[in-house]
């Protein structure tokens, strides 16, 4: 198992919407309870992997993260990223490093899991939520408009190019909860936790194709929740990343 080794540094941002919908709306946000829209929890670790790939860290090849997203950070918030390397973990906070918003471990403790072989399923008839849909495969490809990246870099420090080749911003491609959108229809969710294996940058000009299964339902405090288990590649083949992805599907009723 690869551990890349980092140093400790911290850096003020500015994270923000690019293309809000769902719980990253506002309207739909303040709908639902909230202050505003979320800044996306895949957008808030790339910022974090700016400052990792900024240290000359082979990232995309060789990371691995564990994450946990504690409370909102809405568009436009002042936050602070902490790196630290004795503890191998990141922090991100508001005004108070007491308050985190978002955290994570780079200590890998297993391999990547691997997806069963099985067929794709190409729709799904049963509402999200019952039991037969555990295990289910689901794939879905997704074009990269390259022309939108600069906006997106621009916000988040991620960089323009890595060994000379444009690369696809990780908030373009690293979030598996499309499978979600495309098969059931859904558009709000609220990813809580996940774990990303890095593989591969998603290089300019390629699709990226995302394929995985949901592994449970469970229910916390009246809120539904799904786990996901993913894997994620180029239209050519080539692995991406490996990601395990759990978010809140239905919030409790009130």
């Amino acid at each position: 198992m690869n551990t890349p080794h980092l140093k400790s540094i911290n850096w003020e941002t500015t994270p923000r919407n690019i293309s809000p919908n769902g719980i990253h709306d506002d309207e739909k946000a303040k709908s639902l309870g909230f202050q505003g829209g979320f800044v996306p929890g895949i957008a808030l670790y790339e910022h974090v992997c700016s400052g990792l790939i900024d240290q000359d860290i082979n990232w995309l090849e060789t990371g691995y993260v564990e994450l946990k997203f504690r409370k909102p950070v809405y568009s436009n918030e002042n936050v602070t990223i902490e790196l630290s390397e004795k503890e191998r973990t990141f922090n991100l906070y508001g005004d108070n490093p007491n308050d985190s918003r978002c955290s994570g471990s780079f200590t890998q403790t297993a391999d990547p899991p691997q997806l069963p072989r099985k067929k794709i399923q190409e729709q799904l008839k049963e509402p999200l939520g019952s039991p037969g849909l555990v295990g289910e495969m689901m794939e879905i490809t997704r074009e990269h408009d390259p022309s939108t990246f600069s906006e997106i870099t621009a916000v988040t420090g991620f960089p323009a190019e890595i060994n000379g080749k444009q690369v696809v911003p990780i908030s373009q491609w690293g979030n598996p909860i499309y499978l979600i959108y495309e098969y059931f229809g859904l558009s709000t969710t609220i990813h809580y936790q996940g774990k990303i294996w890095h593989h591969s940058p998603l290089f300019a000009g390629e699709a990226s194709v995302t394929r995985g299964l949901i592994t449970s339902f469970s229910e916390r405090n009246g809120n539904k929740l799904l786990e996901l288990l993913t894997e994620i590649r180029s239209d050519s083949g080539r692995k991406i990343a490996t990601v395990e992805h759990f978010s809140v599907y239905e919030l409790a009723k009130k």
